[in-house]
């Protein structure tokens, strides 16, 4: 059905005079005629919908390395021509590579009065191709919205995701609503609205109609003779046309989506799904909608009103993940507290795993690492427990069987060690003991085990 069957003419009047709302059709078409709406070429009647009006790509593209927003007191071609964008022309056509950013003056020009703003977003086939795109104006501070009483050019900033695309001169992504106030539903206007005209087939969330919106949820059962959920973006495709609508068969850019036994479905990082909603929705002709992302549904009513957003902190999973990291932290913050700052460990010999010496006596070889964790030097002093008679001497020592070594700060240092006991008071093959080092400041120990033969 046309615009103009959806809003006759002799209904302009009366349109134009309503208080807050979606301009319709018949509204838009005489902010045309009357200037608030012009472009460098003329505006196409099959661009005014019935509650949009489609924006068109301007003659040339720009090149960018990441999306930006001008600010207040700047303009987007100040901020072109300060990141020295690469200029691209589109008058016979080009291709626009996935994954790259671009930014496009758009042919449509506003001179809005004071009462009236706009809201941008893709068009539908936009966003089943999974372009990313979005309107900036001059002095902007967010996009997709144009300010009340808005006067300069607009400007889209194209990014494909899942395709590369040829777009030209005349290309239509983006759409542009209007409106006069705030005219966002209220939960009373809603369920009476709802009462006239069923606009989901099924009951709709008490808590998400107080916000003045109906949450849609995906369809994971699929068709019910095939069992088709929804289609993924293949990643490997040739171009796609965007004014080439209709030329292309499914198969060659998507893959089919069918339903598991437990009707879920895992999205993967970075593809590209389409899926159906659960509800069928039914718009009357005299109201319009649009999608938002279910979190940010309160924050767009109250924007709209021109409040603050308002974000909940206080989520169970935020108190979850903070609960959490506070219980990491704490426990890091004990283990550095009550850490040591003298660490001890020990490596017996293989082999041989020991040695019986001329004097009847039983000796195991062992490597003893002393880590300083104090900025002075540290003079330590070895002890052995657990194994009456046993003797234990650093090898290599000037001073006899003197069990003494010194570590320099913030070092590791490694001793040889020799343990000797007599065999006699061996009473199994291994025999448990504790090696100890100890100075002023504190002491390290560590256990090991002393072997001998076979009982």
């Amino acid at each position: 059905m046309s615009a103009s069957a959806l809003f006759p003419v002799e209904d302009a009047r009366k349109a134009h005079a309503a208080g807050t709302g979606i301009l319709p059709y018949q509204t838009i078409q005489q902010m045309i005629r009357a200037g608030e709406i012009r472009a460098a070429r003329d505006i196409d009647a099959g661009q005014v919908q019935p509650a949009s009006i489609d924006l068109r790509l301007g003659d040339h593209a720009y090149r960018v390395r990441a999306s930006f927003l001008p600010g207040k007191g700047a303009t987007v071609a100040e901020k072109l021509a300060e990141f020295e964008a690469v200029r691209i022309d589109l008058s016979d056509g080009a291709i626009l590579e996935k994954g790259s950013v671009y930014i496009v003056p758009l042919m449509e020009h506003l001179s809005l009065k004071a009462d009236i703003s706009g809201l941008c977003n893709p068009k539908s086939s936009t966003g089943r191709l999974n372009i990313f795109t979005r309107v900036i104006t001059d002095n902007a501070i967010e996009f997709e919205r144009i300010r009340r009483g808005y006067k300069g050019p607009l400007y889209a900033e194209i990014s494909p995701c899942a395709f590369s695309i040829v777009v030209r001169a005349g290309s239509r992504l983006n759409q542009l609503r209007l409106r006069r106030g705030a005219p966002l539903a209220t939960r009373a206007a809603l369920e009476r609205l709802m009462e006239e005209t069923a606009l989901v087939d099924r009951p709709p969330d008490a808590d998400a109609l107080g916000r003045g919106a109906l949450p849609l949820t995906a369809d994971l059962a699929g068709d019910a003779e095939t069992g088709l959920v929804g289609y993924r973006a293949k990643t490997h495709t040739g171009l796609i046309d965007v004014d080439n609508v209709g030329g292309y068969a499914t198969d060659e850019f998507w893959e089919r989506v069918y339903a598991s036994k437990r009707r879920n479905l895992i999205l993967d990082p970075d593809d590209f799904y389409i899926l159906a909603s659960k509800e069928t929705v039914s718009v009357p002709p005299d109201h319009a909608a649009e999608m938002v992302a279910y979190d940010t549904l309160e924050n767009e009513v109250r924007r709209a009103h021109g409040e603050p957003a308002r974000y909940r902190w206080l989520r169970p999973r935020t108190v979850l993940y903070a609960g959490l990291i506070a219980v990491v932290g704490v426990a890091m913050l004990a283990a550095l507290l009550l850490r040591s700052d003298l660490d001890l460990t020990v490596e017996r010999d293989r082999n041989p795993v020991y040695v019986l010496l001329s004097d009847g006596m039983i000796r195991n070889g062992y490597t003893l690492k002393a880590i300083n964790k104090t900025y002075a030097k540290r003079t330590l002093t070895l002890a052995l427990d657990g194994l009456p008679g046993a003797h234990v001497a650093i090898v290599g020592s000037d001073v006899g069987d003197t069990a003494t070594f010194t570590v320099e700060p913030d070092k590791l240092r490694s001793v040889r060690v020799y343990v000797r006991a007599p065999a006699g008071t061996l009473a199994h093959e291994a025999t448990p003991i504790r090696f100890t080092v100890r100075d002023a400041a504190g002491s390290a120990t560590v256990s090991s085990a002393l072997q001998g033969p076979k009982r």
